[in-house]
């Protein structure tokens, strides 16, 4: 009986250093890796939005269809941000007056 919940106590112990461990990796990797098809299909749109403002001279309102309900975009009268969230309070967005991509918290 002591045999089997040592086993039990150590196969446990190793769960939760592997589960430990994988977390600290998970975080430490790039957004560009984490999130490569979500960033892909905000990029995607972001082409959208460019193409819109040069044809009509504005970026396109928040309700756009172009946008679509899988993203969140704001506009500003200089420019936008368009991203996704990436967890319970996180934001991985996109600024076009800066050029560049950001976490929120």
């Amino acid at each position: 009986m002591k045999k089997i919940f040592k086993y039990a106590l150590g196969s446990i112990i190793a769960f939760m250093l592997i589960l430990g461990i994988w977390f600290i990796v998970i975080r430490l990797l790039p957004p560009n890796i984490l999130f490569k098809d979500k960033i892909a299909h905000v990029e995607s749109v972001i082409s959208k939005i460019e193409q819109f403002k040069r044809e009509h001279g504005y970026y396109p309102p928040e309700d756009s269809d172009l946008i679509g309900n899988d993203v969140f975009y704001y506009v500003f009268p200089d420019g936008y941000q368009i991203g996704f969230s990436v967890g319970f309070d996180e934001n991985y967005y996109y600024d076009s007056r800066l050029k560049k991509w950001s976490f929120e918290k």
